[in-house]
């Protein structure tokens, strides 16, 4: 019986376990291998597994298959700071932002990539954009409380961490 691509991407999606899912995906780009999302899919999923550099080939492919693909330039950003390849994340993040400019977390990612480098002020920028766009996410307020303290600007420090712990609550 020949198993049909919505068959292994229907396997895919069902599975728990992540190294069935891979091998679920590889047979449905076995099959349509100029669907963007099977690519996508699989990449995250290397992501996850932490096989950065595997992530970064599929996402790679995902973003040649489709150029304005912001959430595969987000997420090949993530592989390439988990492998300290921030220069090339921080490009990445910039270009997930120019096709989607109102997700915060695109800025939020870019911020901890400058925050990486040393790169204080764009870091400050980018977790306020983060903010301005998103004032409950918790994480950003963290973040740039991080770097606040990092500059010697305690007053700020504390204000966001103090913002933070009143927004989980």
């Amino acid at each position: 019986m020949r198993v049909s691509l919505e068959d292994w991407i229907s396997k895919a999606k069902s599975s728990k376990d992540l190294d069935e899912k891979i091998s679920y995906y590889s047979k449905a780009i076995e099959l349509s291998k100029r669907d963007y999302n099977l690519y996508f899919y699989r990449g995250s999923i290397y992501l996850d597994k932490s096989e950065y550099e595997h992530a970064i080939i599929d996402l790679t492919k995902a973003i040649e298959l489709k150029p304005d693909f912001a959430v595969a330039y987000n997420n090949r950003g993530n592989a390439y700071a988990q492998i300290d390849d921030h220069d090339r994340a921080i490009d990445d993040y910039t270009k997930a932002i120019e096709l989607e400019p109102n997700k915060a977390i695109s800025y939020c990612n870019r911020g901890k990539s400058y925050l990486k480098k040393g790169n204080y002020d764009p870091a400050i920028a980018d977790f306020t954009k983060a903010i301005e766009i998103d004032p409950g996410y918790i994480k950003v307020y963290k973040e740039r409380a991080v770097v606040y303290e990092k500059i010697g600007d305690i007053a700020k420090a504390k204000e966001d961490l103090e913002k933070a712990e009143k927004l989980s609550k």
